[in-house]
């Protein structure tokens, strides 16, 4: 733009005053940069003003100004008016005292961490009032603010590399699947207007706004882009072309190839990738709830079921209800039966109503049936139990079985729906545990002895003993029949014995993965904490500390005298013990974060704490943040520095993009990392 002016930057030997006006209230901001008197930073001009300004009250008007376009509208005040304000206000710093106007500004200045110079700004602006008017006119030039958008800015975490983006984005949204390389970019158009194409971070525009001209982020899949344009939603081709179809009030893709079109007139129509109708929805199912990659709809007529591949199952249910748990589609309701197959009579629907709602079909992620028919006619008027994982055990739930299933009177033995759609008995199992548990699952017998059952449903641990801790990992304390003492024995996944000394096994225990956690006494007689590798029947950590808490296989939280830290295998202490548990977090790669209180006298930009994060493979910190750091996607980390940068770290902490300056968002899109940042603030010249 022609005679932009960064407002940090006027001309040497000039002082320029101008004012933002806005809605609640009008800010003026004054930047000097005299050659007697030094230079104010901007921020510190800011508060000046404000605190000087206030001490003026004069009624004034102000013109309407056309600035270049791009940049917002904004006012100005002519020199004759800025010649008498200074007047005003060198008569004022008498009344009011400069020294106490000084002293204010200076102290805000130290909290904001900017640089102060006295008198700088109070000086400038008495001696403005000094000039003749027609020095005042070439001392003070007619200047507007004006604000700019500013580019975003994508990064490529993997190659280390920006993205060349056309001169003319403004914006980028997400696109269609993680690490893609087409985005959809806008552009602004005179008055902000914002218009919306398709991009390729490589290639350029393959459908630019001028052409498509969406008022909003279109969506691809495939050869079709749907875009909403003057209000309506249309369907494309890869040229920007207007397809026959349409227009629609609404579209969604539910998954690649599966579009979901809600036309001006009519009910909602499921269409494939090429537009062609698939299933046409009841006015009543105007809206898919969407839930781990499932789409699916309900209605008393009939149910519509789309799994994340993009197949669709229309089901002829009344009463229909879907639960979408651990990746499969439980689908209940009830169907109307009728001797030849043909169309229900009134009074047959309306008894259905009435019927029983029973389990229909268990779909997995590709669509496939998990149920054969006997096994549903099996489950019919049973009660069925889901089980739920215990996730924080990092365990993978897939051949975990799906449910517990026993008959409403409690009357026939216990089965297992298996992870395969079998149904599994054995006349032994009194009660299985199914809520937040872990493989093998803990079975109770009739006779009251406890076992584990592999996903099949046969025994992994044979019911010999009379409680069991749940498995963490492959391993659990199994307690056997003898009750004074209470004697454990460690077991692994197969019900096989497992060795460890008799140190771990004099006090408290905890098994942790692989790791257990263990107190025993030391040569002083005091209970101290250590660490036993029990697949490699090894000690990790001896038990020095007055508590523990692993965090990974190679390393430890460790309290020493009321203070914790970190150590590692040697027991050498990689953080010292000199933090509350609070201010450290395992982020993940061996990377921890650690709080720091500031003082007072040095805290960035008036915060009490910052942060670091710290390798813990070296022992070396980051440098300090203002937020606790972030673990990204793909092994990253990401930073904010006390200038609001954002600082992008790989799993060993080594810095490998910094932002250009303090972004207003950022978002990770596989390997891609945007930034998108506020509009650019300066003053155009209205001569």
């Amino acid at each position: 733009m022609a005679n932009l002016l960064q407002g940090t930057s006027p001309r040497r030997g000039r002082q320029w005053v101008y004012y933002r006006t806005g809605a609640r209230e009008i800010q003026p901001i004054i930047f000097c940069r005299l050659h007697a008197w030094g230079e104010s930073d901007y921020a510190v001009a800011r508060l000046a003003s404000r605190a000087l300004f206030g001490l003026l009250f004069t009624i004034f008007s102000v013109a309407p100004l056309h600035i270049p376009e791009g940049c917002s509208p904004s006012r100005y005040y002519s020199p004759l008016f800025l010649h008498f304000a200074g007047l005003l206000m060198a008569f004022s710093f008498i009344q009011a005292g400069v020294v106490g106007v000084s002293d204010t500004i200076r102290q805000r200045a130290v909290q904001s961490g900017c640089a102060f110079k006295s008198f700088t700004v109070a000086s400038a602006l008495a001696g403005l009032s000094m000039l003749p008017l027609e020095a005042t006119a070439e001392w003070c030039m007619p200047i507007a603010p004006a604000d700019m958008r500013a580019p975003p800015h994508l990064f490529n975490t993997a190659t280390r590399k920006s993205a060349k983006l056309p001169h003319d984005v403004v914006a980028l949204a997400a696109p269609q699947a993680a690490g893609d390389s087409h985005f959809p970019g806008c552009t602004s158009a005179p008055g902000y207007r914002s218009r919306w194409g398709l991009l390729h971070v490589e290639k350029g525009w393959t459908i630019t706004p001028q052409v498509l001209r969406a008022a909003n982020p279109p969506i691809q899949s495939g050869s079709v882009v749907a875009a909403q344009r003057e209000g309506h939603w249309q369907f494309f081709d890869t040229r920007g072309e207007v397809l026959p179809s349409g227009p629609y009030r609404r579209i969604a893709l539910l998954s690649p190839g599966l579009w979901l079109a809600h036309p001006d007139a009519g009910a909602p129509m499921l269409l494939d990738g090429n537009l062609e109708l698939i299933h046409t929805l009841a006015a009543a199912q105007f809206r898919m709830t969407e839930d781990e990659g499932w789409h699916y709809t309900e209605g008393k007529e009939s149910t519509v079921l789309a799994n994340p591949a993009g197949s669709v199952h229309v089901l002829p249910l009344r009463n229909g209800r879907v639960k979408i748990h651990r990746g499969y589609a439980w689908v209940f309701g009830s169907i109307v039966q009728t001797p030849d197959g043909a169309e229900p009579d009134a009074d047959t629907a309306k008894n259905d109503h009435a019927s029983e709602v029973a389990l229909f079909q268990i779909y997995g992620r590709d669509g496939r049936a998990l149920l054969d028919d006997a096994t549903v006619a099996a489950l019919r008027g049973n009660l069925i139990d889901m089980i739920y994982p215990d996730y924080g055990d990092r365990q993978t739930d897939k051949d975990m079985p799906l449910a517990v299933v026993q008959g409403k009177n409690f009357d026939t033995p216990i089965s297992l729906l298996t992870a395969a759609g079998m149904l599994v008995t054995n006349e032994e199992w009194h009660r299985i545990e199914t809520y937040r548990v872990t493989m093998p699952l803990l079975a109770i017998t009739k006779d009251r002895n406890v076992g584990a059952i592999a996903p099949d449903g046969s025994w992994a641990v044979q019911p010999l003993y009379r409680g069991m801790n749940k498995f963490s990992g492959s391993y659990t304390w199994a307690f056997l029949h003898q009750r004074k003492p209470v004697k454990a024995v460690l077991i692994d996944a197969r019900g096989e014995k497992v060795a460890v000394p008799a140190m771990v096994m004099e006090g408290e225990s905890f098994i942790e993965g692989d790791l257990l956690r263990f107190r025993a006494t030391d040569e002083n007689r005091l209970k101290r904490w250590g660490i036993w590798d029990i697949r490699k029947g090894a000690l990790v950590i001896k038990p020095v500390h007055e508590d523990i808490q692993a965090i990974d296989g190679d390393w430890a939280m460790a309290r020493h005298k009321g203070r914790w830290g970190v150590v590692n295998r040697e027991g050498r202490w990689v953080i010292p013990a000199t933090h509350d548990s609070h201010k450290l977090q395992y982020l993940g790669q061996g990377m921890m974060s650690v709080s720091v209180h500031v003082s007072a006298g040095t805290r960035p930009y008036g915060r009490d704490t910052e942060y670091h994060l710290v390798n813990l493979r070296t022992g070396r910190a980051s440098e300090a943040y203002i937020d606790k750091p972030d673990a990204l996607k793909n092994g990253l980390f990401l930073g904010r520095r006390p200038d609001g940068t954002l600082v992008l770290l790989d799993s060993k902490g080594r810095a490998k993009h910094v932002s250009d300056r303090a972004p207003k968002t950022h978002e990770q899109f596989g390997d891609w990392f945007y930034t998108s940042y506020e509009k650019r603030h300066g003053a155009a010249d209205v001569r």
